[in-house]
């Protein structure tokens, strides 16, 4: 009976700390960059340095991010998901979201939580 009941509590602090740790992909209030959708936007554009061997070559076109807003607020885990397939492009868009300021938390059942966010780097030379 013993073993049992620190075998039960073993696997409830486990759970727990699961779900401390959990990322989430759809919560009822997504993370939100501060100033909203334009103003994240504008960060990316403000802090975008085009590659200029993708310059030079005349390389264009999207990226797509994938990333993690932490419950305290931090960018983590950024990567690649899709989208225009230049190295130089994908290392500078992974490189400006990491460099972004923090973020408003997920929320779920009024708690921060781990939640993931894709948004678009989009690469496109003047004329």
């Amino acid at each position: 009976q013993l073993r049992r009941d620190s075998t039960k509590k073993a696997k409830a602090v486990e759970d727990s700390i699961k779900q401390v740790n959990a990322v989430y992909d759809f919560v009822e209030q997504m993370p939100s960059y501060p100033g909203g959708q334009g103003a994240l936007m504008k960060y990316i554009s403000d802090n975008l340095q085009y590659p200029s061997d993708a310059r030079e070559s005349h390389v264009e076109g999207r990226v797509m991010v994938r990333f993690i807003v932490r419950k305290d607020d931090r960018v983590d885990n950024v990567e690649v998901i899709s989208g225009v397939n230049d190295s130089s492009l994908q290392t500078e868009a992974v490189r400006v979201i990491k460099s972004m300021p923090r973020w408003i938390p997920g929320m779920q059942n009024g708690q921060a939580v781990n939640a993931r966010v894709s948004t678009p780097v989009t690469f496109r030379l003047e004329d």
